[in-house]
C-alpha cells in the first residue's frame, strides 16, 4: 500500500540481476564479477512482511549450489527462475557451454546440474512458434466458416429439406458406423507405416488442438501431425474417388447411407468435390467440434455437406399411392424417362418425361 524507502545495496561488479520470489519471500539475485574469472551469484532476501521493516532489512542469504562438473567454472549467467523451494540459474561454463544450475537457501538440493542441448531448445522454440502460426490461422479459417454458415447457409441449418419418396435423412449412428469402417484402414495403416501410436498421437492431437496444450515434445507433435496427415489425405482421396466413380464408399453400402443433393437428385461432380475436400478443413484439430453441426444442424449435415448443397440419406419405403416400390424408385436416375406405354386411354404419350427419385449404386437397396 506504501513504498518504504531507504537503505543501500551493496553488489560490486554487478552485470545482472534479477528479483524472484520463492518460498513465500521476495529474493534479489545478483550476478557479479568475481576476482578471480568468472561470475558469482549472491542473493539478499526480504523480511516475510516487507511492509513492517524498512528496505535496510533486506539479508544476505547463503545460497547453496549444485555442483558443476568437474574442470568447469561458470562465465556468466543469463537467467534465473524460481520454483518451489529451488532457484533455477542459466549457466554458461568455461568451456562454451550452457548448463542448468540449481540453488537453495535451506535444506537439501533436489536437483543437480545438468548440460543444455540448445538445438533441443531451438527445436521446442521453433516447434511452439509453428503451433502459435498455425493457430492463428486456423483462427481466420474458423471466421470464415462462420461467416459462410451463418450470412450464405443459414437457411439450410434451420430449414426441412424435402426429399424424394423412399427416402429419410440418414440416422447419426448410421453415418458414424460409415466413417469408421472408411477412415479405420488408413488410421492403421499410417500408424504401422510411421512406427507409432494412434492412441497417444490422438492424445497429443487433442491437447494441442481442443485443450491447447503446447507443451508435448516436438517429436511427438511431429509424429501425431505426421500420422494424422498421412490418414485424412488417404481417406480423402479414398472417399472422393469412391463417390465419383461408384456413388458410394464400402461404409456408406454397409451402413445403408448414401449421399443425396439437396435438391434431391444425385450429388453433381463439383458438389462431391467440394464436400470431401472439406474434409481438409474438419479433419484440423482446431475444427473437430465442427462435427456437433450433424447433431445440430436440422438436416443432418456436417459442414462439407452444408457447403456442398448434399445430404445423407437412408432408403425407406414409398408409400403405396406413389406407384412403385422404394427398390424400383431408387434404381431410377432423376433424368430417365419411363419408357413404359401410358394406361389405355389416358391420352398420354408413352416417352412423356417424368420425374424420377434418385438412383441407387447397389443392388442391395
Amino acid at each position: 500500500r506504501q513504498w518504504t524507502g531507504g537503505g543501500t545495496v551493496s553488489s560490486p561488479g554487478l552485470r545482472v540481476f534479477w528479483v524472484v520470489e520463492f518460498s513465500g519471500r521476495l529474493t534479489f539475485l545478483s550476478a557479479s564479477h568475481g576476482k578471480g574469472g568468472g561470475e558469482t551469484i549472491k542473493a539478499l532476501r526480504a523480511p516475510d512482511v516487507l511492509r513492517e521493516a524498512p528496505a535496510t532489512a533486506w539479508e544476505v542469504a547463503e545460497l547453496k549450489l549444485s555442483r558443476m562438473p568437474d574442470g568447469v567454472t561458470v562465465e556468466r549467467y543469463d537467467g534465473a527462475a524460481a520454483f518451489n523451494q529451488h532457484i533455477a540459474l542459466l549457466a554458461y561454463g568455461g568451456d562454451g557451454k550452457p548448463y542448468l544450475r540449481f540453488a537453495r537457501t535451506a535444506g537439501p538440493l533436489a536437483e543437480v546440474t545438468r548440460s543444455l542441448d540448445i538445438g533441443e531448445l531451438t527445436e521446442r522454440r521453433v516447434a511452439r512458434g509453428m503451433q502459435d502460426l498455425f493457430r492463428f490461422l486456423t483462427f481466420l479459417v474458423l471466421l470464415g466458416v462462420l461467416i459462410g454458415l451463418f450470412v450464405f447457409r443459414r437457411g439450410s441449418m434451420v430449414q426441412m429439406i424435402q426429399l424424394p419418396p423412399g427416402f429419410a435423412l440418414a440416422f447419426t449412428l448410421q453415418r458414424v458406423l460409415a466413417w469408421l469402417i472408411d477412415f479405420a484402414p488408413f488410421a492403421l495403416a499410417a500408424a504401422i507405416a510411421l512406427d507409432t501410436s494412434w492412441r497417444q498421437s490422438l492424445k497429443v492431437l487433442f491437447q494441442w488442438g481442443i485443450v491447447s496444450d503446447s507443451n508435448n515434445l516436438p517429436d511427438e507433435w511431429q509424429k501425431a501431425t505426421a500420422w494424422w496427415a498421412l490418414s485424412v489425405c488417404g481417406h480423402t482421396v479414398y472417399m472422393l474417388a469412391m463417390e465419383l466413380i461408384a456413388g458410394r464408399t464400402v461404409g456408406k453400402v454397409l451402413a445403408r447411407v448414401r449421399v443425396l443433393s439437396e435438391t434431391g437428385r444425385n450429388p453433381t461432380t463439383w458438389q462431391l468435390v467440394a464436400r470431401n475436400l472439406t474434409r481438409l478443413i474438419e479433419y484440423t484439430p482446431q475444427f473437430w467440434p465442427f462435427v456437433l453441426l450433424v447433431l445440430l444442424s436440422r438436416n443432418r449435415q456436417r459442414l462439407g455437406d452444408i457447403f456442398a448443397r448434399t445430404v445423407a440419406v437412408r432408403l425407406t419405403t414409398v408409400p403405396p399411392d406413389e406407384g412403385e416400390s422404394a427398390d424400383r424408385a431408387a434404381r431410377r436416375r432423376p433424368d430417365a424417362t419411363d419408357g413404359e406405354p401410358p394406361a389405355p386411354g389416358n391420352g398420354e404419350s408413352a416417352g412423356a418425361n417424368q420425374e424420377k427419385p434418385p438412383a441407387s449404386d447397389s443392388d442391395d437397396d
